[in-house]
Formats: structure tokens, C-alpha cells, sequence
């Protein structure tokens, strides 16, 4: 938006606010909405915002005038306090503003290729979401999720391939992963600690057998 549009040196035409801001924490986002018209924009607004905060903002940062501006208010669903056991509760509602403006903005065409912004773990990280989101509604609704009664996804399914395969002697275990520098202390700890209780139980054994012997040899006498 800042590179497209350009500043007006006319002037707005409206009187602008004389109210001065200091290191504002404001969020303001630019919605897209394909279905409106090019001289029109919506955005999302704080909720102590009015219409002449959105007009003097479009100006002095952009230099976009508007003519006219509406707000509306979204009220979100109801919710629980805590983890979801506590008492119920709205939270605040979301506030919009559509400003008609006077030269028409066109959003660009959304990108085809989305792999530069990671699009992939996006999508797992929505799809844990809702199978999170699941989980929550059974279990409050008493159903106990069994992962054996669950359909096998792709990971499930190729651990147990290679754990058949293993099985019968189609492949052999390799360890060939190389763990990161910061582990190599852990492991030389772990092994001197494993040999330290090997040694310890060897010794033990071995004066328990002596000490059989020696009461044998006693009973003997």
C-alpha cells in the first residue's frame, strides 16, 4: 500500500485532528477482501479507535485521503476462564473500519508459489491444530482417544513397514545419524556410568560367591 499509493500535496479533505501521539502501540491491519470495491478498504482497529482516528492515520502515514468511514463491532463467542474449566465469559469483540477512499487501491495477485514462506509447516502446524482441537471436544465429552483405534496416518504407517522389514530380515538397523557435539559429555557420561554399575554388580557377585565358599568350606570342617 505505501508503495502504490502517493501522497496528496493538495491536502486532505477533511480537518485533520490536532491530537499528538508518542510512541504509539496501535495495531492496525489491512484486510484483504476481494469482494469490495477498489475505493474501499477495511481494517482491523483497536477497539478505543473512532473513525477520525482511522481518517488522520490513512493521512499523516500514507497520504491516503477518505471520505467517508464505518466501523462495526464483532463479538466473539462465548469462552472459559483457565484451561477451560473455569466460569464463562465474552471476551472483547473485534472492531472494524471500511474507509471509502478517493483513489482506488488494487490488491496484487496473491502469490502461486508459496514455499518461500514455508507454507508446508504451516499446514502441519494446522493440521495439529484441529487434531488437538478434536481431542479436546472427546475428552470433554467423555470419549478417551485410543491412538490404536485412530486411522493410520503416513509417519504411523512407514514405522510400521521399516519395523516388519526389520523384522523379517529385509533390512538391518543402522544407526548412521550423528548426534550434535553438545551430546558427546551425556554419552561419555551415560557409558562410564553403565560400566561403573557393571563393575559394582561384578564385585558384588563375585564376594557373595566368596562368601558362600567360605561358609561351605566352615560347615565342612
Amino acid at each position: 500500500m505505501v508503495r502504490t499509493l502517493i501522497k496528496n500535496t493538495g491536502g486532505p479533505s477533511f480537518k485533520l485532528g490536532r491530537k499528538r501521539v508518542f510512541f504509539p502501540e496501535h495495531v492496525i491491519t489491512f484486510i484483504r477482501t476481494d469482494k469490495q470495491p477498489p475505493n474501499w478498504a477495511t481494517f482491523h482497529v483497536p477497539l478505543k479507535w473512532n473513525k477520525f482516528d482511522l481518517r488522520d492515520y490513512l493521512w499523516n502515514l500514507y497520504g491516503v485521503d477518505s471520505v467517508n468511514v464505518r466501523s462495526w463491532l464483532k463479538q466473539k463467542p462465548v469462552s472459559r476462564k483457565g484451561s477451560g474449566a473455569g466460569s464463562y465469559y465474552r471476551p472483547l469483540p473485534d472492531k472494524y473500519m471500511t474507509a471509502e477512499l478517493t483513489s482506488p487501491f488494487v490488491w496484487p495477485e496473491p502469490p502461486k508459489d508459496l514455499e518461500p514462506w514455508s507454507n508446508h509447516l504451516w499446514e502441519a502446524r494446522e493440521e495439529i491444530r484441529e487434531q488437538q482441537e478434536t481431542m479436546q471436544t472427546e475428552r470433554s465429552r467423555g470419549n478417551l482417544p485410543y491412538p490404536s483405534k485412530q486411522p493410520m496416518d503416513a509417519n504411523r504407517r512407514f514405522l510400521r513397514d521399516e519395523a516388519e522389514a526389520l523384522l523379517k530380515g529385509e533390512k538391518k538397523w543402522e544407526g548412521h545419524l550423528e548426534l550434535d557435539s553438545k551430546w558427546d559429555y551425556l554419552v561419555k557420561d551415560a557409558k562410564a556410568a553403565k560400566a561403573a554399575r557393571e563393575a559394582e554388580a561384578k564385585a558384588k557377585k563375585e564376594a557373595r560367591k566368596a562368601e558362600a565358599e567360605a561358609a561351605k568350606a566352615m560347615s565342612t570342617r
